[in-house]
């Protein structure tokens, strides 16, 4: 009688831990699955603040587009000049701008002289032109002299730019084409920058 009711008190024992055991995997299930459920609804909403920020920010355009009208140029001030002399012009002057898609065009006049006229290429805020040449005939001497205008540069903003100007001299005209005649010696460079702003 003893011996029996020792292995029958162990065979209760055997049933209660197995009991335990499956209760404890439950609650450990249960909370792996509202883990989660958390993370996955906290990916959700970081996801959709940064794109909603993104595209606002990349709405935001271009203030420099140039302004069409009436502008005062100032210069060009030339900082190199292997003339000696050459060309000047006065200050300040007045240029009107127009504006076609990427096509930019600026006629800068000088009163009782003479314009120059320049057709530009206009990618994004900069800008570079078409070269102008100029031929000035010297019949008393004779000599033929002609001047390649070029201009580049940037708008700052829609009614500010600042430009880098060059004029290339050359000449033809034999011995009347001289030093001595002219004051300067050709070929020859001057170059600067100018300035201009739009006339509100």
């Amino acid at each position: 009688m003893i011996l029996l009711s020792l292995i029958l008190a162990c065979g209760d024992k055997t049933t209660d831990t197995a009991t335990e055991s499956t209760e404890t995997t439950d609650d450990t299930s249960t909370e792996t699955t509202d883990t989660a459920t958390e993370t996955d609804t906290s990916t959700t909403d970081t996801d959709a603040g940064e794109t909603g920020d993104t595209n606002q920010d990349t709405d935001n355009t271009g203030d420099s587009t140039p302004s069409v009208g009436s502008w005062t140029v100032e210069g060009p001030e030339f900082t190199t000049n292997t003339c000696g002399g050459g060309e000047s012009f006065p200050n300040p002057r007045t240029m009107s701008l127009g504006l076609s898609g990427t096509t930019l065009t600026m006629l800068i006049e000088e009163p009782n002289e003479r314009s120059y006229a320049f057709t530009c290429t206009l990618t994004d805020t900069e800008f570079a032109c078409d070269n102008i040449t100029i031929e000035n005939d010297i019949p008393m001497l004779p000599c033929t002299l002609t001047y390649t205008h070029t201009l580049q540069g940037v708008f700052t903003d829609g009614q500010t730019l600042a430009g880098d100007y060059t004029i290339y001299t050359a000449s033809s005209g034999g011995s009347g084409c001289s030093e001595i005649n002219l004051g300067f010696t050709t070929p020859c460079e001057q170059s600067g920058t100018m300035s201009a702003t739009f006339n509100q």
